[in-house]
This record gives structure tokens, sequence and C-alpha cells, in this order.
């Protein structure tokens, strides 16, 4: 049974398109989803044009039909990210004196790279004060910390 709907604009073309800013030599670690849709979407026809919540769809894999086109949509992004990465990476070890701004970038761009989050959530907790003398208990036990 066919799909319902109109149908998807993840075409061969909007994949042409797409792997051609990737490719582009833009300095894509600095780009947002919103600007990597605008940069593609200034080269393709308005017709062929996409929304930032097909985009985010098609990232976490939602495409009405089976279409292997998606495979080619993740192969691109996923160069394009591993490609983000490996320049950061490279930027932090050639440039000794500016390292932290780099550090900075990737913390906040790549979510396993985002230690402090992860030890902030790692170390939450979930307390019920019931009287005043467990809220003394909990208040020493933090400053103690």
């Amino acid at each position: 049974m066919a799909a319902k709907g109109r149908p998807t604009k993840l075409t061969d073309n909007f994949l042409k398109v797409m792997e051609e800013v990737l490719s582009d030599g833009l300095n894509i670690r600095a780009l947002t989803d919103i600007d990597l849709i605008e940069e593609i979407n200034d080269r393709l026809p308005e017709k062929e044009q996409v929304s930032l919540r097909s985009w985010k769809d098609w990232k976490h894999g939602n495409l009405k039909e089976n279409d292997e086109r998606l495979d080619t949509f993740f192969a691109f992004y996923k160069k394009a990210f591993r490609g983000q990465k490996r320049n950061m990476i490279n930027s932090l070890e050639g440039e000794k004196q500016t390292w932290v701004k780099y550090a900075w970038i990737m913390e906040r761009k790549f979510d396993e790279w985002n230690l402090r989050k992860k030890t902030e959530n790692e170390t939450k907790a979930e307390v019920s004060i019931v009287s005043e003398e467990d809220k003394n208990y909990v208040e020493k036990v933090i400053n103690e910390m």
C-alpha cells in the first residue's frame, strides 16, 4: 500500500545539493541546522526547499515510506559530523595558545564531549524534604561536597 500525503522532498536533487554544500569548504562547525538548511535551500528551486521540521524528521529517521535516500542522507550527515570533529581535534592540537576556545566549541557542539553536563546529570539526586531537620541535614551534606 502506498504512503498517503504529498511526496517527500528528500529527493535525489536535494541529496546532491546537500553533498555539494557539505563539501564546499564551509566552516560547517559554526553552522546550526537552520544555517545548513538555508545554505541548501539557497541552491534549490523554491518548490524543492525543505523546512526545519522535515530536516529534523529526517535526522531522527522519520520518513513515511521506506526509502534508501534516508540512508544516503544519514551517510552525508554523519560524514560531515565526523569531519567537524576531526577539524576541531586538529585545531585543538595545532593551536596551543587558543585550545580553550576549541574545547569550548566542542563541548557545546558534540554531546559526548560535554563533560560538565554529564557530570552534573550523574550527580543529581531527587530528595523529598519532610521536616526542618531533614532540610538542615541535606544542606549540611551539600555544603560539605
